[in-house]
């Protein structure tokens, strides 16, 4: 509502409401008055009249005078409101006779006896009783009265009404003359301030409507408004007041679409890592959108003094800015970490986001006092100390607060992308290389094995397949240490790699055992390369720590495709057997199948697959239990579950019959029966119960309702059954893979990846399955307390399974020592020998006491 509108109310209300009851309550006031002036007014008409006939009366006057007074009386009172009444008394009426007056009323006659004055109200009038006495000098005519004797009455009669109807209609014209006057001013003075109060209201709605900025926000307490009324004035500077706080708390539309269109930015993908530096270079695009940002750094620690620095600019500096700003992070530097100016190391790479932006020129001073940075004492992930930016706007509080929380952000997100840009690095290294030989690992090794068949299938050729074993590996290990072991196994990997021709295969397949894959190589020709590595074996050496001079020695199985098997699997078997036989030969040996062992073989395969399909009909395939401990606690976490079978009183371990298994595709229902077995013993459990999968498992069609089936009849919470999957065989059917999982991950199964960074696909599993624990690969477990490498593989997978939230469960715990390593690495959970071998009967309650 207006304030014209307000001041419209206001004079209604007061010409409708106030005036009249002011009106009525004046007039009252106005009516008492006229009444008490009307009884005195009688009194003195009354006194005045007596006096009158009293001067007459000493005089001597006749009945002509009397008449004459009388009528004189009555004609001085003609139109007024008031009437005055002689009357005389017997004693009066005894010498002089009657004369026509109005009967007399009870108050005169009362007046009468009574000698005595008095007033009485009756309807409307007011009548004014005047007793006549007699007084010396009236007796001279009164000769029959006493002195004090009533000789007549004076009637003085108002009439009220009349005199209060008169005096409200002269009261009614001036008090109306006097209103009309006031009434006019207050009016007039009203519009007057309303309509200025209007114009600065329309001033500062005016300026209100104008804002959209941060900058529109200010310019009103700039302004300076002057209100004709003090309190006005009061009001509008404590809207100035509420305006300078909320500019310091406020926060401009296009900062925070910027901020929303980083955080939108803000994740961290493949692409990202890759290419951090465009990533941060199209940030510093993103936030120049919204406010100006001549450049962002990042420090990187990468030694004690040692420091690198990534300089991202708008715009294509001057060389004098460049050195600006390098000295700029260097003294930072050096006032931070105490750091003599001349030991300090600060290696800078610049880098421009917009080169066809305005080149900004500046000096030292003016960037130091633009600059805003965040250094930390110790440094972040990835090795990240600190983060910067220049800026116009670190004068304006609320866009400092947002430079702030940017680099803040910044600090996370950069230090994270080049973290993860290197540990992907050391991953995908890792993930194709042994980390002690720098060989090729065993799955690299199956994967190339695989490929050259394809090849020699097409181009129709022959390959071969070498095994190798270090003879008494075992004895040299026992004897010097694992240290010495470590580094005679990096010499014999270096011995083959130099054995071959380029293009050949060599790879560590575990432990002391190697593998060469000789491409277009037929039986004879491997053979020939097989005598060239014993032959140049029985000339090197390497010096143990006592001086003495070690010769390795090799017993070697060869096996060639396509005479000998036309699959990966059967060639390694026949190469692998072949190798144990030229063991068995006395060591230094080399073996190569006949027609005999290729009957064997076939004969010991048959052999196991009849012992399998018997095992599987008698029901002795049986489940042992390994303990997985929590490292914090000592206590048992979960058991894994793993096949064996029970033959003629003997124990069968996996490796004796797995891949004959997964063959013959028998591994279905060998994982069934364990399962079951393994449900029905761990039933009354609390631990979780890890289950490994087999790729052959799921794609059978029944699978997923059996396993079902069984955690119904067993009453087993989902949530206690933990798959472990692994790369082998599982990339050819990835689709299948990922809708069995993702329909058991619905039905609250939890998922591991097995032997995790054994081989690159991991990672693959890792990005596109909703994985909860990774288990790290054995090697780097059983290496970590004394090799660099391992050590460093194991801490890059703890830092990406942390930024993932999945839980690490280390394998090949096999030395107390190691035990201690895992928990200071930050490692949940533990599994080996040395926290529990595995066994038939598993103990709930038998848990570790902590370390």
């Amino acid at each position: 509502m207006s304030l014209r509108k307000l001041l419209i109310i206001y004079l209604s209300i007061m010409v409708l409401v106030v005036l009249p009851f002011l009106y009525i309550s004046i007039m009252k006031v106005h009516q008492n008055i006229i009444y008490k002036k009307t009884k005195k007014d009688t009194q003195i008409i009354a006194k005045q009249t007596f006096n009158s006939m009293y001067q007459i009366m000493k005089k001597g006057w006749q009945r002509k005078d009397l008449i004459e007074f009388l009528t004189s009386i009555k004609s001085n009172f003609k139109n007024s409101p008031y009437a005055v009444n002689v009357y005389r008394t017997r004693k009066v009426e005894e010498l002089f006779g009657r004369v026509k007056q109005p009967p007399m009323t009870e108050d005169i006659i009362k007046s009468i006896k009574t000698k005595k004055q008095f007033t009485s109200e009756k309807e409307g009038k007011i009548d004014y009783i005047f007793p006549v006495t007699a007084k010396k000098a009236c007796l001279r005519c009164h000769h029959n009265a006493k002195t004090g004797d009533v000789l007549g009455v004076i009637q003085v009669s108002a009439d009220l009404k009349s005199i209060i109807s008169i005096t409200r209609k002269d009261f009614s014209k001036t008090l109306l003359t006097i209103i009309i006057f006031p009434s006019a001013v207050a009016l007039i003075l009203g519009f007057y301030l309303t309509r200025r109060v209007r114009s600065g209201i329309q001033k500062l709605n005016y300026e209100v409507q104008r804002i959209s900025t941060m900058k529109d926000l200010q310019k009103i307490q700039q302004n300076q408004f002057n209100f004709p009324i003090k309190e006005f004035n009061q009001i509008f500077g404590g809207i100035k007041e509420i305006v300078e706080k909320m500019s310091n708390i406020a926060v401009d539309k296009e900062i925070l679409e910027m901020e929303i269109a980083l955080l939108e930015k803000f994740i961290i993908t493949s692409d990202v890592v890759k290419n951090w530096r465009d990533y941060v270079n199209l940030l510093l695009k993103e936030i120049n959108k919204a406010m100006p940002v001549h450049m962002i750094f990042s420090v990187f620690k990468s030694g004690d003094e040692t420091f690198e620095t990534e300089i991202f600019w708008h715009f294509e500096p001057e060389e004098k800015l460049k050195t600006s700003v390098e000295n700029l992070i260097k003294e930072t530097l050096i006032q931070t970490f105490k750091i003599p100016e001349e030991e300090i190391e600060v290696y800078t790479n610049h880098n421009i986001s917009n080169s066809k932006a305005c080149v900004l020129s500046s000096g030292y001073i003016d960037i130091k006092i633009q600059t805003k940075s965040l250094i930390l004492e110790r440094p972040s992930i990835g090795g990240i100390i600190g983060v910067g930016v220049s800026s116009d706007n670190l004068k304006d509080k609320t866009k400092t607060l947002v430079i702030e929380s940017i680099l803040s952000t910044l600090l996370n997100v950069v230090g994270s992308v080049k973290a993860i840009n290197k540990y992907t690095k050391d991953l995908e290294y890792y993930a194709t290389r042994d980390p002690l030989t720098n060989l090729y690992n065993q799955r690299v090794f199956w994967e190339l094995i695989g490929y050259e068949i394809k090849r020699a299938s097409t181009h129709k050729y022959k390959f071969s397949l070498i095994v190798i074993d270090l003879d008494n590996f075992k004895t040299v290990n026992d004897t010097y240490g694992h240290r010495f072991g470590d580094k005679f196994l990096i010499e014999v990997a270096n011995l083959l790699e130099h054995s071959v021709k380029p293009g050949d295969i060599v790879a560590r397949y575990g432990g002391d055992e190697f593998v060469i894959v000789l491409p277009e190589t037929d039986l004879e020709n491997a053979v020939i390369i097989a005598k060239r590595i014993i032959k140049t074996a029985s000339s090197f050496f390497v010096q143990t720590p006592d001086g003495k001079k070690l010769n390795p020695q090799f017993s070697i199985g060869i096996a060639t495709y396509p005479d000998n098997a036309d699959n990966e699997k059967d060639l390694f078997t026949i190469a692998d057997s072949m190798m144990y036989k030229a063991k068995m030969l006395g060591k230094g040996q080399i073996k190569y199948p006949t027609e005999k062992d290729m009957q064997e073989i076939i004969k010991r395969e048959q052999e196991i697959s009849l012992l399998l399909i018997d095992a599987i009909n008698k029901g002795s395939v049986i489940p042992v239990f390994q303990p997985i401990i929590k490292s914090s606690t000592g206590k048992t976490f979960a058991y894994e579950v793993l096949s064996r079978l029970k033959t003629d009183g003997k124990i069968l371990t996996a490796s004796r019959f797995i891949e004959t298994a997964e063959k013959s595709g028998l591994i279905y229902k060998m994982d069934l029966i364990t399962i079951e077995k393994a449900l029905s013993s761990l039933k009354n459990c609390e631990e979780k119960i890890f289950i490994n999968l087999n790729p052959r498992s799921f794609t059978a069609s029944d699978f997923l309702t059996n396993i079902k089936s069984l955690i119904r009849d067993h009453k087993i919470d989902t949530s206690r059954i933990v798959f472990e999957i692994t790369e082998r065989d599982t990339v050819k059917n990835f689709p299948l893979l990922e809708s069995f999982i993702n329909k058991l991950k619905g039905e609250g199964f939890n998922f591991a990846i097995d032997d995790f960074g054994s081989g690159f696909s991991s990672f693959y599993y890792l990005k596109q399955l909703p994985i909860d624990f990774i288990k790290i690969e054995g090697e780097f477990i059983r290496n970590i307390t004394f090799d660099e490498k391992d050590r460093a593989f194991v801490e890059s997978i703890i830092t990406l399974a942390k930024r993932l939230e999945i839980k690490i469960v280390a394998e090949y715990v096999e030395t107390e020592e190691i035990m201690l390593m895992i928990k200071k690495l930050g490692i949940e959970y533990a599994q080996g020998f040395f926290v529990g071998k595995p066994d038939q009967y598993p103990d709930c309650k038998n848990n570790l006491q902590e370390l």
